[in-house]
């Protein structure tokens, strides 16, 4: 591994661990073993740093809905399975829905960018067309309801993210060990599959 992407790598560690403000270059050059100025010259500022990790963590968060299908996967399989690959990418990523919703919510500049990066990449222009052609296709063979596929994905969006914020709450409130926080884990996946499904059933 390169030391350019030692540097990437511990940035998005420490970055999902305590956020953009609480890291500082300093601290990444540290623990990575190298000079402070290294990490300037290969990314200038801590801003472009972050913003490598965070769009690189939003790509993560695009296309885990992309899975590809199995020829004789019904669309309520093939869904089934993207929804359940969209929560699976962030149980191994558990600090980003904090990260995303922290940055998104405080940092106006960022929400503009990410809004410029999903308008211009054709990659997910791709995915959401794609998946709203098959949305409506399902729809006009009477197999789902009505639904703007927009409010589909926010919907899953939200669910899935839940079940990541609430997680932690339910561990310290309730006094539950690790392993009933991956049972609590579990059952919510499927609990969001099942109401997501079902949602969309005539």
């Amino acid at each position: 591994m390169t030391t350019e992407e030692q540097i990437l790598q511990t940035a998005t560690k420490l970055f999902l661990e305590k956020g953009f403000a609480m890291t500082s270059t300093t601290e990444i050059a540290k623990e990575v073993g190298c000079n402070q100025a290294l990490v300037h010259y290969y990314f200038r500022t801590k801003e472009n740093l972050f913003m490598q990790v965070f769009m690189q963590k939003i790509r993560l968060f695009i296309t885990a809905f992309t899975e590809k299908s199995a020829a004789n996967e019904d669309f309520f399989e093939r869904l089934e399975r993207r929804i359940c690959a969209h929560a699976n990418m962030m149980e191994q990523n558990p600090n980003l829905p904090f990260l995303i919703m922290n940055e998104l919510i405080l940092n106006k500049e960022r929400r503009c960018m990410i809004r410029d990066y999903i308008v211009e990449n054709p990659m997910i222009r791709n995915i959401y067309y794609e998946f709203d052609k098959e949305i409506k296709e399902e729809i006009a063979k009477g197999v789902i309801r009505q639904i703007d596929t927009l409010d589909f994905l926010l919907n899953v969006l939200s669910l899935n993210v839940f079940i990541f914020v609430s997680a932690p709450i339910y561990t310290d409130l309730l006094d539950r060990t690790d392993k009933e926080k991956q049972a609590y884990i579990s059952h919510r996946k499927e609990v969001v599959v099942k109401t997501l499904l079902n949602s969309l059933k005539p």
